[in-house]
């Protein structure tokens, strides 16, 4: 069974990004708080994280023999897009300070919009997820099980505790995704030196995707 793995670069942000993440909402950003208080700018990153996945992920694309197998996305809502299509169901691996399943709505409300926040609930509803694991950051915020349907095939587990060495042996699929809404600009060259490695790998140029119409 295919094993489509994506890493939200948001993750890096464990140290302080609870201290902001409340405060974004569709169309306000980071940067957008930033423009009014400064300190945001500097927003603490665990930048140990960062070297840990980088050296991971490095060596999972070094496993992937076909470019377009990998990609590069603005915002995760994208995924939802790069998924739906697939005619077999898939494991879907989510490295993620959030979970991206379901924020607001009741689970046996249909999604008719779908947002950064959503987008695996309405794979799961369209029966294309078998397996959605999701690793987190020790202060991420857990989904609501209440009634969720899905908790058989969900499993939530901690970066550190995640056998990314397995991952990279068994990964068809790879999907970057910058999250600009999370992170403070000072932190995008970092996420450009994942896509240069991933050029240098893959002898290509990759795109960071922003619309759909450009998957």
């Amino acid at each position: 069974m295919k094993n489509i793995v994506t890493v939200d670069f948001d993750i890096i942000m464990g140290p302080s990004i609870e201290g902001y993440n409340e405060l974004i909402t569709e169309g306000v950003s980071l940067e957008m708080l930033a423009a009014k208080y400064p300190f945001y700018n500097y927003a603490e990153a665990d930048l140990y994280v960062y070297e840990y996945l980088t050296r991971y992920l490095t060596e999972i694309v070094t496993h992937i023999d076909d470019k377009d197998k990998i990609k590069f996305i603005d915002k995760h809502n994208l995924m939802y897009h790069i998924c739906k299509n697939e005619t077999e169901p898939f494991n879907l691996i989510n490295i993620d300070h959030h979970h991206d399943i379901n924020y607001r709505d009741s689970w046996d409300k249909p999604i008719t919009e779908v947002d950064t926040g959503n987008w695996v609930k309405r794979l799961f509803d369209m029966n294309k997820i078998n397996r959605y694991v999701w690793v987190a950051n020790t202060n991420s915020a857990m989904y609501n099980t209440e009634k969720c349907p899905y908790e058989d095939k969900i499993s939530v587990n901690l970066l550190r505790e995640y056998d990314l060495e397995q991952l990279a042996a068994n990964t068809d699929m790879l999907v970057f995704c910058f999250s600009p809404e999370w992170i403070p600009p000072v932190y995008k060259p970092l996420f450009l030196t994942w896509r240069a490695i991933a050029e240098e790998i893959m002898d290509t140029d990759y795109l960071i995707i922003d619309n759909k119409d450009n998957l």
